[in-house]
């Protein structure tokens, strides 16, 4: 694999639309806003998730982060799995199937 002149750059915990225009001019290609999460920095309200996605123009990207099992609402584009299609910290083939039965 040839080495990546210019990679893209996702910036994680967008708290306002003060940072997400911060992180654009400086050259982020992704903005990750997180909601509804057990832990972790960075929870903002889906109402201020929303204003801010809203003003990110194309072509950056924005990812929403969230455990809510409600992610029906949003209608995504994508999705990230990691720990809920793992057993003992491997990936396990009947949880992925089963995701994949239900997503459709």
């Amino acid at each position: 694999m040839e080495k990546t002149a210019n990679p893209r750059v996702k910036i994680c915990c967008i708290s306002s639309i003060e940072e997400a225009w911060i992180a654009i001019r400086c050259g982020a290609s992704a903005l990750g806003l997180v909601s509804q999460m057990p832990s972790g920095p960075g929870v903002i309200s889906e109402e201020l998730i929303a204003k801010i996605a809203v003003c990110v123009p194309p072509p950056i990207a924005t990812f929403l982060l969230t455990s809510s099992l409600e992610v029906k609402q949003v209608a995504p584009f994508g999705l990230d799995l990691c720990s809920a299609v793992r057993t003992n910290g491997k990936l396990d083939e009947n949880k992925l199937k089963l995701f994949f039965q239900q997503l459709k």
